[in-house]
């Protein structure tokens, strides 16, 4: 079995190019039932109008095929213009990439699930849809694809007057219709300006239509890209077969690059002579008004706010986010989250939207240094009536808690210790006493460890006077 695959590259077309494996000996068996197909639609779009491997991937031309293995169901898109390069990929049935290939001579690298196992040992193989008939009969009618015939249109007689029109041979029936046409071959060859239609029968039965407007006089001219682009970015278009282009931009390459969204034109001559002109309207997705709501934008080191966004609800439709700040965010991938933000700091928000484009905002936050100021009492009276009684920490509520108070005699014997406690909580304090007898009236010292809101750490020692 051999592999065939092609590296293409462009721009937003992540979902585009693809895939292997083999050339598809295509068993024909019922396709699953009408599910949500949309995705293929788009890919074979995408194929038509924004490519030329149509026109160009004749080695093995792009075909899609459904392949059942181990009870699973993926779809293959492939294609080859070489037999030495190609990029491969395999999409599971909801069309997500589950599997992913680039071969470039010897060199071969691929992910996720191996396709190559997967298309070797399937127990069903189907095809689904290829550049000279479109979509097959019963995944056309299961899933209620409307379908037209593609129309192959040769200019090669173009100095005579005359284009030569073709659809897939593998249809079983053909109908041609338009002035002075009837015929029921695959081809047909016109020298007048004018509508053609042609109605096919699939081998299944399927019936099919499709017309095609003519210009004799004009060569058939067919500029390919992506139909949209985002902002900022850009995008490649152009067209192949020709020996003369000039753009309405100035320039006179066959691709060309564009960074703004409108319609360019381009004036080509083949190489007998003709000449024809086309067009290619191109639409530049626009950032989403994006902004960063806060519920606080001046706080204090340590203190919490609540961070979400808003957008024009008329653009496109956000679909992930991602923050990026100095401090806990609670969800970096979230459209809200709480935020406790470090010092001084810029809060961003970088968001995709449906059409594959970024748009950032950014917001400032401005934050207060915490006061890390405590205060230790240098005497305690455990007779006193007016709160100084106990031993404690005290501060402002910049204090977290105390992770550890120990306290000492002058000997250096522990005599009081706790753990994990508040601030400022004189009956979580020692009273000089233990099980009920004071100790001696003395000189004490103590070591602290402080843990402030702002995650801050910070040990303290010293003395005091116990008194009864």
């Amino acid at each position: 079995m051999s592999i065939f695959i092609l590296i293409l590259g462009s721009m937003r077309w992540r979902n585009l190019f693809l895939i292997i494996l083999s050339l598809c000996g295509s068993a024909q068996i019922g396709l699953s039932q009408a599910r949500d197909v949309q995705w293929i639609i788009d890919l074979t779009d995408e194929v038509l109008d924004e490519s030329d491997l149509c026109e160009r991937c004749t080695w093995v031309s792009p075909i899609i095929t459904q392949v059942r293995s181990a009870g699973r169901t993926f779809f293959f898109f492939r294609y080859s213009c070489s037999i030495d390069q190609a990029f491969s990929r395999m999409y599971s049935v909801a069309g997500d990439i589950v599997g992913e290939c680039v071969t470039d001579g010897d060199d071969v690298s691929c992910m996720g699930t191996d396709a190559y196992t997967v298309y070797t040992f399937a127990e069903d193989i189907t095809k689904v849809w290829t550049c000279l008939k479109g979509f097959e009969c019963d995944f056309a009618t299961q899933n209620e694809i409307e379908q037209e015939v593609p129309i192959a249109i040769d200019d090669s007689r173009c100095a005579e007057g005359i284009k030569r029109l073709s659809v897939s041979e593998e249809y079983a029936d053909f109908q041609w219709s338009g002035p002075g046409i009837n015929s029921q071959e695959p081809s047909i060859e016109v020298d007048r300006s004018a509508t053609y239609a042609v109605t096919v029968t699939d081998p299944e039965g399927c019936v099919f239509t499709s017309e095609t407007d003519i210009e004799v006089s004009s060569l058939e001219v067919r500029v390919k890209g992506p139909n949209r682009f985002c902002h900022q970015e850009s995008a490649l278009i152009g067209l192949t077969g020709f020996v003369s282009y000039d753009w309405s931009t100035g320039e006179q390459d066959s691709m060309i690059m564009v960074d703004a969204g409108g319609t360019y034109q381009v004036k080509v001559i083949n190489e007998l002579g003709c000449k024809g002109v086309g067009s290619f309207e191109l639409m530049e997705d626009r950032p989403l008004s994006l902004r960063i709501i806060t519920d606080q934008t001046d706080i204090i080191e340590g203190d919490t706010i609540s961070v979400t966004y808003s957008s024009d609800p008329a653009a496109a439709t956000p679909v992930s986010f991602q923050w990026f700040a100095e401090g806990t965010l609670t969800c970096r991938q979230c459209s809200s989250a709480t935020f406790i933000p470090l010092l001084d700091n810029a809060l961003m928000l970088t968001v995709e939207d449906d059409q594959g484009c970024f748009s950032e905002a950014s917001a400032s936050i401005s934050v207060q240094e915490l006061n890390l100021d405590v205060y230790v009492p240098n005497a305690i009276h455990s007779a006193s009536q007016s709160g100084n009684d106990r031993f404690m920490i005290y501060g402002a509520k910049s204090i977290r808690r105390i992770e550890r108070l120990a306290i000492y005699d002058r000997w250096g014997d522990l005599v009081y210790i706790q753990k994990k406690i508040k601030a400022n909580s004189p009956s979580k304090g020692w009273n000089g006493y233990s099980n009920g007898v004071p100790y001696t009236e003395d000189v004490y010292s103590y070591v602290a460890d402080i843990l402030f809101i702002n995650g801050k750490r910070k040990s303290i020692s010293g003395d005091f006077m116990l008194f009864h």
